[in-house]
């Protein structure tokens, strides 16, 4: 919510019993959450027909397209995985549930480890090392499909980089590592391997990091500046954002900066990456 990595939208599901009441359990956080009752959630999700929806939420809400993420939370007896079967079954193709319901969420939003950053010099020092073998680490592109073009020279590190589309990370940190490896074609990072997220300008890379570390991978960076403070080779452009279906914006001009060494160094020193 916070990060806001991809359109989304929060559903808390209700029972028949919490229907009745007007109180709501939900943290401060989740209060944009959309009330739905368990037993419409067919009804009001049906696809390209959004006269039940448009009812019940008025049009100023409009109905989520297929591939919206929704997130289904629920506090008492409604049943979350249920409610995101019948949507996938209905063409949504991102439905999630939160593990352990409303409950777990809390507890799990006190253990969550606090993201740390890496600044443009020291990914790029960080990187020629893992390239002499003197420090192994993957750079992971998280953008988002749709901004996402290969076409483009965006890549910004030409040697160990590796896509893995947001909308795709939460299964892919819960892949065993032959799945792992059949879908993204490297090796899944384990438990003690550095991974450094990044993404256009690094919101996407914060919840990609995130995630990463709720599922174990404990030595997970983000990249701060993103491809769009790169700006060390004129090859490697930034770009404004753009949608789904809108055509890729042209390269945006800027002058080629050079790398602070001692600054990098020092930075990876006080983060134990480098000895």
């Amino acid at each position: 919510v916070s990060f806001d990595p991809q359109p989304h939208m929060l559903l808390h599901l209700l029972s028949k019993d919490e229907q009745a009441t007007s109180s709501s359990d939900l943290p401060d956080e989740l209060n944009k959450a959309i009330p739905i009752p368990e037993a419409e959630v067919k009804s009001l999700l049906r696809p390209r027909d959004s006269r039940v929806w448009d009812e019940r939420y008025g049009a100023e809400l409009p109905q989520p397209g297929i591939r919206t993420t929704l997130v289904f939370l629920s506090s008492g007896d409604a049943d979350a995985s249920r409610a995101a079967a019948v949507a996938a079954l209905l063409g949504y193709t991102r439905c999630t549930v939160v593990e352990g319901g409303l409950k777990g969420y809390v507890e799990s939003a006190e253990e969550s480890p606090r993201l740390s950053y890496l600044s443009r010099d020291a990914v790029c020092m960080l990187m020629e090392m893992s390239d002499s073998q003197q420090h192994a680490a993957a750079l992971i592109d998280s953008r988002e499909e749709p901004t996402w073009n290969p076409s483009l020279p965006e890549q910004i590190w030409r040697v160990r980089e590796e896509p893995a589309i947001v909308d795709q990370w939460p299964a892919a940190v819960e892949m065993g590592p032959e799945e792992w490896l059949r879908t993204f074609r490297f090796p899944k990072p384990s438990t003690g391997d550095i991974i450094i997220l990044h993404s256009r300008t690094s919101r996407r890379a914060e919840w990609a990091a995130q995630v990463a570390m709720d599922a174990g991978l404990a030595a997970a960076y983000v990249y701060r500046q993103g491809v769009y403070g790169w700006k060390l080779d004129p090859s490697v452009h930034a770009y404004a954002a753009y949608e789904e279906g809108d055509i890729p914006p042209e390269p945006m001009p800027f002058e080629a900066d050079s790398i602070d060494r001692v600054a990098a160094e020092a930075e990876l020193v006080a983060l134990n990456l480098r000895g």
